[in-house]
């Protein structure tokens, strides 16, 4: 839960049972695999499903930068994505709730034209996924 949850409050658990249901996705794949393994070879096999195993490959990438660097997770407002800026919650003008995302370096340019602020797309701090990371607090 290091990663739930804002900067400045408790932890926040997910509202679904994620893992159960990612369990049961992860379990019709492996019961598929062996069907069609069985009909191509004709043994059948054990599936085991592993919870915790579900569990740690939803965390993704944070997971594989902790164990393979050492990257230690925190938690960030409206909950950012760890690398991408921006990538998070937002409160509209009607006081509605809406995720933007700009996961690939044209989508920050189609944004600063949608919002009528093209100088946005030329600006040095904001040129490419790097340079607004570093300057998350101004986007």
């Amino acid at each position: 839960m290091s990663l739930t949850g804002e900067p400045d409050g408790p932890p926040t658990k997910s509202r679904l049972s994620l893992v159960d249901f990612s369990g049961g996705y992860v379990a019709a794949a492996a019961l598929l695999a062996a069907v069609h393994a069985a009909r191509r070879d004709g043994v059948g096999m054990d599936c085991d499903i592993s919870l915790y195993d579900v569990s740690v490959s939803l965390l993704s990438y944070p997971a594989t930068w902790h164990l393979t660097a050492g990257w230690e997770p925190s938690r960030t407002e409206r909950p950012a994505h760890p690398s991408l800026v921006p990538f998070q919650l937002f409160r509209g003008g009607d006081d509605t709730w809406f995720v933007l995302g700009c996961a690939k370096e044209k989508f920050w340019s189609a944004v600063a034209g949608i919002i009528d602020r093209p100088d946005l797309a030329e600006d040095q701090r904001f040129a490419d996924f790097a340079a607004r990371s570093a300057n998350g607090a101004e986007v």
